[in-house]
């Protein structure tokens, strides 16, 4: 099993918030078991981690996001990087010629 993970948006809904900068998938709003704020990225990956499914897992986000998601989820985390934003179905055909069409599950930030 291949886990997509779809990191890519900027999360104009949760306005004002998140900006060109910071999208909402990186900002840190929920407090994790040791009291310190983690983002809804940290948090899914470090349930995948848990589990021990961080090596089948692909993180998919654009070019300009891509220093924020190796900030912090690391750099040993296997990330796709989409050349320019193109919505979710685009993203998603990218993320599955990345992984051969093997069997995947989609998550989205």
């Amino acid at each position: 099993m291949k886990i997509l993970l779809l990191s890519g948006g900027d999360g104009k809904r949760l306005w004002p918030l998140p900006n060109n900068s910071n999208a909402k998938q990186f900002i840190r709003l929920f407090p994790n078991r040791n009291g310190t704020k983690q983002s809804m990225l940290e948090r899914v990956y470090s349930q995948l981690k848990i589990q021990d499914l961080d090596t089948n897992t692909f993180i998919i986000t654009n070019v300009q996001q891509k220093d924020c998601v190796i900030h912090q989820v690391g750099t040993d985390t296997n990330i796709i990087s989409e050349p320019t934003r193109r919505d979710t179905f685009p993203t998603i055909v990218l993320g599955a010629s990345y992984v051969n069409y093997s069997p995947l599950i989609c998550f989205t930030t």
